[in-house]
């Protein structure tokens, strides 16, 4: 959950006994042991460090816990990536460049695995993988393997193909039927492009109404005009609306995805 929300988190499960055991997580250099400490009275049994903690007490304090550890007294750092190397279109991430993080191995919290940063990279595809559609996949114009997404669905929201984007992860092999393809697992990502405004979309819109424009379902203009009921599709052409009535750019549901992406 720490992880999953880049808040520190506590979790608690009720014996039959009426006792709360609770384990705790945090993130960064957030001290999780300093925050749980204020409320040491009504504990059974307490211990742990600045990064995790493990804690009992009788479920029935639990309202008093919740109002002695209120987050809103709690500064939260903003979650940090540290990258190890920045991969641009003149220096690919290639097979060879993964044997060689692999000699840096065991890996583990005192060695975390280097994180990659591939940069500059046009977003070809996006595939949405499993049952509950947690994880997706992503092919990038300058990245000879893929990169995978595990549990961020909260991510793949805010993708529009076609797209500039910056990619951060660490590297691995997807190993099938004999065959190895490089595999980035990502961490993170944000769009390299700009929230166009008004006044962008207006000049779009004024070169849709000048010319013959072929329809493009990845285009990020095309695709805010058709749901702002702006422009229509006639026979693979993009054509103006006329009797479009007004609308802000965040009704388009494409729109607010890329200004989330933004922030």
């Amino acid at each position: 959950m720490a992880d999953k929300f880049s808040r520190p988190a506590i979790v608690f499960s009720i014996d039959e006994n009426g006792v709360a055991k609770g384990s705790a997580r945090s993130i960064g250099n957030f001290n999780i042991f300093e925050l749980l400490n204020k409320a040491k009275d009504l504990y059974l049994s307490f211990g742990g460090h600045p990064q995790a903690a493990g804690l009992s007490l009788p479920a029935e304090k639990l309202d008093i816990f919740h109002s002695l550890i209120d987050e809103k007294d709690v500064e939260i750092p903003a979650r940090m990536i540290n990258i190890d190397y920045c991969a641009s279109n003149n220096s690919p991430i290639s097979y060879e460049d993964y044997l060689q993080v692999q000699k840096l191995e065991p890996f583990g919290e005192d060695n975390p695995k280097p994180v990659i940063e591939l940069s500059g990279q046009r977003l070809l595809s996006v595939q949405i993988l499993g049952k509950e559609n947690k994880h997706f996949k992503l092919t990038l114009s300058n990245f000879v393997g893929e990169v995978i997404f595990f549990n961020r669905p909260d991510l793949f929201r805010k993708l529009q193909v076609g797209e500039n984007v910056s990619v951060v992860g660490t590297l691995s092999v997807n190993e099938w039927r004999g065959r190895k393809k490089l595999q980035l697992v990502g961490k993170d990502l944000r769009s390299e492009e700009k929230l166009p405004n008004r006044s962008v979309f207006g000049h779009a819109y004024h070169y849709l109404l000048s010319k013959k424009v072929v329809y493009s379902p990845n285009d990020f203009y095309q695709k805010v005009f058709l749901e702002l009921g702006f422009v229509k599709i006639e026979n693979g052409f993009v054509s103006v609306n006329e009797h479009a009535e007004h609308a802000e750019l965040s009704q388009s549901k494409t729109y607010r995805k890329r200004a989330e992406n933004e922030n």
